[in-house]
């Protein structure tokens, strides 16, 4: 099964982090299932989410995370390529 890959910033996943579970839950489904996406994600974006000072919406991003298909890049280059 062939996945595209969709990099999220800090800017999204934060937002991601504020939806309802309801939402997110059909998000991630729609992202692996429906749409068959990859989320790429950087150590700085790791870095970014663990400094955030809302645990609540941290914890959300990791939940979310969790249900989704995760993969880990070093730079900007391999996002793009």
């Amino acid at each position: 099964m062939e996945y595209r890959k969709i990099f999220l910033d800090t800017c999204i996943l934060s937002e991601i982090g504020r939806m309802k579970k309801e939402d997110r839950g059909s998000l991630a489904y729609r992202f692996l299932v429906t749409d068959k996406l990859k989320i790429i994600l950087t150590p700085f974006n790791l870095i970014e989410i663990e400094d955030m000072p809302d645990e609540v919406v941290k914890k959300n991003i990791y939940d979310f995370l969790d249900l989704s298909f995760v993969g880990f890049t070093k730079n900007s280059a391999s996002i793009f390529k």
